[in-house]
């Protein structure tokens, strides 16, 4: 038996696991093709891509800004932390927020690909790629069903 947070197979079928409960059961002949490929962790990565890419151009541009008009005077007044935060600190954390998006929409991961009569399910397999298990997950799937 074959089991990660998204989905559980075994000799039965195969089973989708939401909020750690079996939330749907396929069965092997009601599957069509399973394809295995490399694919985006993100379903619309796309749009994450684009996202972050906004994200990492607005804070440069807001650190930009902010180097351009410092003023050393305001850094002895009461407002100084303030000043700093605003300025220096939220740039960068927005800069290291959008690199972070960035990495994980173009990060390639396998993926399994499930077709069926009805529906077309999509479940990241990273889990298994850890363990080592990737391998024997593909040569247990290719004795039961159509696997390209």
């Amino acid at each position: 038996m074959f089991e990660s947070p998204y989905i559980k197979i075994n000799e039965h079928g195969i089973d989708f696991i939401k909020n750690y409960q079996v939330d749907m059961h396929i069965d092997y002949c009601e599957i069509i093709t399973i394809h295995l490929k490399k694919g985006h962790l993100i379903n619309n990565w796309i749009l994450s891509l684009i996202l972050s890419l906004l994200l990492i151009a607005y804070s440069l541009k807001w650190l930009i800004s902010s180097f351009m008009t410092f003023e050393i005077q305001i850094l002895s007044g009461p407002n100084a932390r303030g000043y700093l935060v605003f300025k220096f600190i939220i740039p960068i954390l927005l800069f290291i927020g959008g690199s972070i998006l960035t990495y994980l929409a173009t990060k390639p991961s396998p993926i399994i690909s499930i077709k069926t009569n009805h529906k077309r399910y999509k479940i990241p397999l990273i889990e298994f790629k850890r363990s080592g298990a990737l391998n024997d997950l593909i040569a247990f799937l290719s004795e039961r069903v159509n696997l390209v």
